[in-house]
């Protein structure tokens, strides 16, 4: 599914952008999440991209930049330590939780990318904090 939504999503999205020849003038770095790490993703992406970062130069802490994962991680806290008696439920608790996220939050979370990137290079990329960045 992650390699169909680049395929059909992303790299369309990244041409608009950037141009016909973002593949060979950018470079990819991929999350290092088990499922975007397999076969049929990597193809995907070297078909792609002419240039990627490889997994283990990659700074383990990315996931403190990208806004999305702050969002996930809002999501988990508020959830806490509830239990769910199935998925529905669990889909419904995320989904109430989500629609809670406001343009407003998502616009100082990307706001702040420059600031969480400063960050995690000052920390040679160990975790950062928000007082890392604040």
């Amino acid at each position: 599914m992650y390699a169909v939504f680049l395929t059909n999503l992303v790299f369309p999205k990244l041409i608009k952008e950037f141009g016909a020849n973002v593949g060979s003038e950018l470079i990819w770095e991929d999350d290092p999440d088990n499922k975007h790490r397999t076969h049929n993703v990597i193809n995907t992406i070297d078909n792609f991209f002419a240039q990627r970062i490889n997994i283990k130069e990659q700074s383990p802490k990315m996931a403190d930049v990208w806004p999305i994962e702050n969002v996930w991680s809002i999501i988990r806290e508020k959830l806490g330590v509830e239990e769910f008696e199935n998925v529905t439920k669990l889909k419904t608790s995320i989904t109430r939780e989500w629609k809670k996220i406001t343009p407003e939050l998502c616009e100082k979370l990307i706001s702040s990318i420059g600031k969480r990137l400063k960050a995690v290079v000052g920390k040679e990329g160990a975790q950062i904090t928000k007082q890392d960045y604040s």
